[in-house]
């Protein structure tokens, strides 16, 4: 209705046209520009929307530092299964205890080694883990089963 009021009062000539486009533009912003700015959600559901984000990204954190800590875990044990492949022969199970810091730097507590049948050379196995691992504990246990027949 504006825009009708002020057409009407414009003169007729080339330049009405221009204007006329220019004051409908003028009109749509008027109307659009407030709707641009307005405040649709509440604060609690803005409040809601992020908790939502804020759970997806912890879980997220949370799941890469357990995918972090198992690649750790695993490429710690080969490399302790390599060193004792040179000393020692026989069945074996070896156990990691890893922590991811909170600066995700990867602390590796103790790599324990049990073995499940008798070597002769437990000190020099046990000297070259330490010297490959020299930050964490070592500890080799022997599980020698007697079965009698």
């Amino acid at each position: 209705m504006i825009s009708t009021v002020l057409y009407l009062l414009l003169p007729r000539d080339r330049i009405s046209e221009t204007v006329k486009t220019v004051l409908r533009f003028v009109l749509l912003l008027l109307i659009f520009l407030p709707l641009c700015y307005s405040d649709f959600i509440s604060d609690e559901s803005l409040s809601t929307f992020f908790l939502i984000d804020e759970k997806r990204i912890a879980e997220q954190v949370t799941g890469s530092i357990d995918l972090l800590k198992d690649e750790t875990e695993h490429v710690v044990c080969a490399q302790a299964a390599s060193v004792l492949a040179a000393y020692y022969d026989g069945p074996h199970k070896i156990e990691t205890d890893t922590d991811i810091l909170s600066d995700m730097c990867i602390h590796i507590k103790q790599i324990r080694i049990i073995l499940f049948s008798e070597t002769n050379n437990m000190s020099e196995l046990q000297k070259a883990l330490e010297s490959f691992f020299p930050t964490c504990e070592i500890v080799i246990e022997q599980e020698v089963k007697n079965e009698e027949s």
